[in-house]
């Protein structure tokens, strides 16, 4: 009997969070389309933590739009290096997770976004080893390499600078 009480008491507190969840994501959202990044990625924060155990469609759209809007905090020259370190791991978890529920509704974009912020990276970092600015241009093939670790090209590049 006393387990059953348990049982119900741990339903009513997973339930109503939830549903927290999935409103403070599509709050984000629309933060994100109003273009105020800052304020979308403030509304995700606190339910970061809880994302690991959600529901599936809601933790692609949560890695999404923090994703999103991390990139386009870094296109507005914000904490560039650090954004763009962060939208990399969380694209990535997006594509995890989008490939083992098979849904594949954000991963092409999310492939696109990642080679184009490999691209700028490199370029950026080829002009840091230009202007003899090597520790930022190290960091920045290894970022590149850690979006490709196939293209190992990039991290003898950082070991190099």
């Amino acid at each position: 009997m006393n387990s059953i009480f348990k049982n119900i008491l741990t339903l009513l507190v997973l339930i109503p969070s939830c549903y927290a969840q999935k409103n403070q994501i599509k709050e984000a959202q629309k933060e994100l389309k109003a273009g105020n990044f800052e304020q979308a990625l403030a509304i995700l924060s606190p339910v970061e933590y809880l994302i690991s155990n959600a529901v599936v469609e809601d933790r692609i759209h949560f890695y999404y739009v923090q994703g999103t809007a991390l990139v386009n905090l870094a296109n507005n020259n914000i904490n560039t290096s650090k954004n763009l370190s962060k939208a990399i791991l969380v694209f990535s978890d997006l594509i995890e997770v989008e490939s083992e529920s098979n849904m594949q509704k954000f991963t092409p974009e999310a492939i696109e976004t990642l080679s184009k912020i490999k691209e700028n990276l490199v370029i950026s970092a080829n002009e840091d080893l230009v202007n003899e600015n090597f520790t930022a241009s190290s960091e920045k093939f290894y970022q590149a390499y850690l979006i490709d670790k196939k293209d190992t090209l990039q991290l003898y590049n950082a070991a190099m600078s």
